[in-house]
């Protein structure tokens, strides 16, 4: 299939309902030249997922009057599914040679799937030219990195800053090190700057320039702090700051609850740090879990991340964390358990206790403390840890999760990815 003009499409893998607005992929040529941005959901059948998009994508149908939302039944059109990727973003070109703009790997949650498309209606840098303007930006997705400097395309860098101040040659580093990230992260975030000094002095902006991440989901405001030159020549010290800065931005634009995707789970494991997987296949239920640890969460914030998991997208997760059973290698919704990197243990929280702050916050000081032993993977050899309180004798092993993240990972332009 040709597609002759598609300014946004997200395709995804789902079975077929009752409440999907089906075209044909001769009909959806047509559509994507009636509309500027169009959503587009593939569907085969028998999928659960599907039932979980459903009610989310209504919501976002529901929410959008300025694009439409659409579907096409895989089962009446296998080769037209077959032709595409299963996870695909396509924005202002046609499908043409498996060629993607961006993967979409968020959640199936209403609110998502339209800061998804909102971000990429946007310029990958939207000009704030006013205190109105800024003011929108920050409350206008779930996450906000906002440049208060001068764009890269605003100075002539061909030769250097010639006959620049030392505090301009900065300001054009610090343009450099934003532009060449923000293509990294436009799915993720929404991007701003500010070039007018003034307008930053009203922001609180004291040092100009400066980056600034603004998190409304968490009510948080985070300042980057740029590193003093450090570099043997002006390449070291640029190599370092763009990657000082993209190590900030992971670090940043972190939540309080994550809602796990390959993304940043991986950024996760990279960390190193404790993980709490709470699992549930149910959107409602993860919400309600959200609001419940959110305490729970933001106490421990600088010491672990605290992670919802949609098992439909991560299905070998639980066997991994040892939450299912044994016997018919099925979990009870919801559960959890905390995976500690640094030991490579991993300790499922007990089936019979209420998931709440109070229950969570005392079963993780037993962990810390050693009082309660690690889980044992099947088929595992005893050891020995002194540091569990006493001489406990347990079973353990690796439960490394770095070499085969579990969860869907889609084929993309034409390359085989494992699916797990």
């Amino acid at each position: 299939m040709q597609l002759h003009r598609a300014a946004l499409c997200l395709i995804a893998l789902f079975q077929f309902g009752h409440a999907w607005d089906h075209v044909s992929p001769n009909q959806l040529e047509q559509t994507l030249a009636d509309n500027e941005y169009l959503l587009v959901a593939l569907l085969i059948i028998a999928s659960p997922k599907s039932a979980s998009l459903e009610p989310e994508w209504l919501a976002a149908t529901a929410d959008n009057d300025q694009h439409r939302l659409v579907s096409i039944d895989c089962t009446a059109n296998p080769d037209t599914c077959h032709s595409l990727p299963s996870v695909q973003l396509f924005q202002d070109q046609p499908f043409q040679d498996g060629k993607s703009v961006a993967v979409y790997q968020g959640p199936r949650r209403a609110e998502a799937l339209t800061h998804f498309i909102s971000r990429h209606k946007r310029p990958l840098f939207t000009a704030l030219k006013s205190s109105q303007d800024l003011s929108a930006s920050k409350v206008v997705d779930e996450t906000v990195f906002i440049l208060f400097g001068d764009r890269l395309d605003d100075h002539d860098t061909d030769n250097g800053p010639t006959n620049s101040s030392d505090k301009d040659a900065q300001r054009i580093r610090v343009a450099a090190a934003f532009s060449i990230l923000a293509p990294r992260y436009r799915d993720e975030f929404n991007l701003g700057f500010v070039s007018d000094a003034a307008l930053a002095e009203q922001a609180g902006i004291k040092d100009f320039p400066a980056v600034v991440c603004y998190k409304p989901i968490d009510g948080d405001t985070v300042l980057y702090e740029f590193p003093s030159g450090s570099g043997d020549d002006d390449e070291d010290e640029d190599e370092n700051l763009v990657k000082g800065l993209d190590d900030w931005i992971k670090e940043a634009s972190r939540p309080v609850i994550f809602e796990l995707s390959t993304v940043n789970h991986q950024r996760l494991l990279d960390r190193g740090w404790p993980i709490i997987y709470i699992s549930s296949p149910s959107e409602p239920e993860r919400q309600k879990l959200r609001k419940t640890l959110y305490k729970f969460a933001r106490s421990y914030y600088d010491s672990l991340a605290t992670v919802l998991v949609d098992p439909l997208d991560f299905p070998d997760l639980p066997p991994r964390l040892g939450l299912t059973d044994p016997e018919t290698g099925k979990a009870t919704y919801p559960c959890g358990a905390v995976h500690q990197l640094s030991k490579d243990r991993v300790y499922p929280y007990p089936a019979d206790l209420p998931i709440n702050s109070q229950f969570l916050q005392q079963w993780g000081l037993d962990v810390n403390q050693g009082r309660i032993k690690p889980w044992t993977p099947p088929g595992i050899t005893t050891t020995s840890y002194d540091d569990l309180g006493g001489p406990t004798k347990v079973a353990t092993g690796r439960v490394s999760m770095r070499s085969n993240i579990p969860g869907l990972k889609v084929r993309v332009g034409g390359l085989d990815h494992n699916e797990l």
